[in-house]
């Protein structure tokens, strides 16, 4: 099987050089790599349009941000799996080897994705790998318990199923992965994570996760708040027309502001001063969370409590007595 490698970037002309070299000494060398360009504003484009490698092939588009990035990749992508891969990152030699060979082996599996070595600005890597849920069962626990277990960057998809389920939403910025492994959940797409790293994950003063933590956790209760309306009453509420559907997320939202979202942003401070790991810390953008391997148990059960804050809320939440008010 082909591999599109989406790479989209944006001022990353300090670590772009780094990340590219990764992917071009893969051992598996059957890919093309889609570079996008999102408006950089620096010498990002040019470093990359120096490299000598027709298997690059660099798109510069106006500053639309990251998930119109990535579904113009799509779009643009002749590879039957896409290889998600971040700009500050780096990819280990049999990274997509590791991948190919696994999906090739394991049919029924959608979504592959794998663990990663932390590193910091300066390359410097820390002691402990990342490691990650590795079956399904469990990664779809984690996912339905406020924390993302599936590190982006390190995902291989099979691209039919990104482009019939209408690949990311512009609706959850910062969190545009999360919802969509919750939706592809819906459509019984299975998970499964490689138990050793396959990437080097980068964390550094401008990482997203590091900048812009409040959008991201209103991003995420978002896509959980559509996530229970779908399992607890059956409803899609991604299939609503978008006028209704944001009549029905503000009711749960502003319910949800003084409680959820508050609470979690004091929980993610006070741990910062409590737990001392600088890999739990860096890995876990939106909340620090730790997952026995294969095992469901969250040791830190705040996390559940949100769950079922929210639970009460959807079960409170009329949706057609909220569809027809806002058509009122």
């Amino acid at each position: 099987m082909t591999v599109s490698v989406l790479l989209p970037l944006y001022n990353s002309e300090k670590y772009i050089v780094e990340a590219i070299d990764s992917v071009l000494r893969q051992t598996f060398q059957d890919f093309e790599l889609l570079v996008i360009d999102d408006g950089s504003t620096d010498r990002s484009a040019k470093i990359v349009s120096d490299f000598a490698d027709k298997r690059i092939k660099l798109y510069r588009r106006d500053h639309f941000g990251l998930i119109d990035s990535l579904n113009f990749g799509l779009s643009e992508a002749k590879g039957e799996l896409i290889a998600r891969f971040d700009s500050d990152d780096i990819c280990l030699h049999d990274r997509f080897m590791r991948q190919v060979d696994f999906l090739n082996d394991h049919p029924e599996v959608g979504v592959l994705s794998g663990g990663a070595y932390l590193i910091d600005s300066k390359g410097r890597q820390s002691r402990k790998a990342a490691k990650m849920p590795q079956l399904h069962d469990d990664i779809v626990f984690a996912l339905e318990n406020f924390f993302d277990p599936i590190i982006h960057p390190a995902v291989m998809v099979r691209k039919d199923i990104l482009i019939s389920n209408g690949g990311y939403r512009k609706e959850f910025p910062v969190a545009e992965d999360y919802e969509l492994w919750l939706r592809l959940m819906r459509k019984g797409v299975r998970y499964e994570c490689l138990p050793d790293p396959i990437i080097k994950l980068r964390r550094h003063d401008g990482s997203i996760s590091t900048t812009k933590f409040k959008s991201c956790m209103h991003s995420c209760l978002r896509a959980i708040i559509e996530h229970l309306f779908w399992k607890r009453k059956g409803i899609d509420l991604a299939g609503l027309p978008l006028e209704s559907r944001e009549s029905v997320m503000e009711q749960a939202l502003e319910l949800l502001d003084t409680t959820c979202l508050v609470e979690l942003l004091c929980w993610r401070h006070d741990l910062a001063d409590k737990v001392k790991s600088v890999d739990i810390k860096a890995i876990f953008g939106f909340g620090q969370c730790i997952i026995n391997q294969n095992k469901r148990e969250i040791l830190f059960r705040k996390r559940g409590k949100v769950v079922s804050v929210t639970c009460d809320i959807v079960d409170e939440i009329d949706i057609l007595s909220a569809v027809q008010n806002r058509s009122c």
